[in-house]
């Protein structure tokens, strides 16, 4: 038996909305910032994009602060792009942006790739990055973890398989 739901009508949700908005200061700042959000066009690599604004979050989101100076990094000159690569990064991957694809609560960036720096100590004896070597840590539900130990591997169905050697007959 299904069932039957019974859900709250337009002016309920808006009562219940605007009794949080008068009871809690900081939703209702947070709230009257959305007011202010404008659509930025930014172009770069002749891909023009439209970006959100929000002139309030500014401060908080911390587009005033340096953060290189802040985090004791070193700002590096790319060869192909204009943004600066991090020094201290094992890594470096410089992208020409391509394409752009929306899924409603997220974009895709489709990039060529122009150059890869990595820095020689995490190249293992065949040649290859060996990012167990990174000393990695991941962020989740509020806990840095550390990362860097092998479980398994993708792409087994798809392996190339070695080849047996032949019986003479």
């Amino acid at each position: 038996m299904i069932e039957e739901r019974s859900f709250p009508s337009i002016s309920e949700v808006s009562d219940f909305f605007d009794k949080q908005l008068s009871l809690w200061e900081e939703a209702r700042l947070r709230f009257e910032g959305l007011k202010k959000i404008e659509l930025k066009d930014l172009s770069s690599c002749g891909i023009n994009i439209k970006a959100q604004f929000n002139p309030s979050r500014i401060v908080s989101t911390g587009a005033k602060v340096d953060k290189f100076k802040e985090m004791k990094l070193t700002k590096q000159k790319c060869e192909f792009v204009s943004a600066p690569a991090i020094k201290e990064s094992p890594v470096s991957i410089e992208c020409r942006v391509t394409d752009i694809k929306e899924f409603g609560s997220h974009h895709t960036f489709i990039a060529d790739v122009l150059s890869i720096d990595a820095d020689e100590k995490y190249i293992d004896e065949k040649g290859a990055f060996d990012i167990s070597k990174c000393n990695l840590i991941a962020y989740a539900n509020g806990g840095y973890y550390e990362l860097g130990k092998k479980v398994g591997k993708f792409g087994y169905s798809v392996e190339k398989k070695k080849k047996k050697p032949q019986k003479n007959a």
